[in-house]
């Protein structure tokens, strides 16, 4: 999964998941909601096929940018 795209799917998982809790009256709230949210973003991001690769220069700088992230 590209990188912008989990991203985007863990805000709007974990916004989801905190707006649900805001709704559902205090006695009423399932607090293991938001554990249950992320194992299932975990397994979606990490256990996907691996994305295809762009090619072309800026793929090429976002590689060299993950692997040596102290670099200005």
């Amino acid at each position: 999964m590209p990188e912008r795209r989990a991203v985007d799917l863990i805000r709007s998982a974990g916004t989801g998941s905190v707006f649900t809790l805001i709704d559902q009256p205090e006695d009423e709230r399932d607090m293991t909601l938001a554990d249950l949210a992320w194992q299932a973003l975990r397994t979606a991001i990490l256990a996907g096929a691996p994305a295809a690769a762009p090619a072309g220069p800026g793929a090429a700088a976002v590689t060299l940018r993950a692997a040596l992230p102290e670099l200005t």
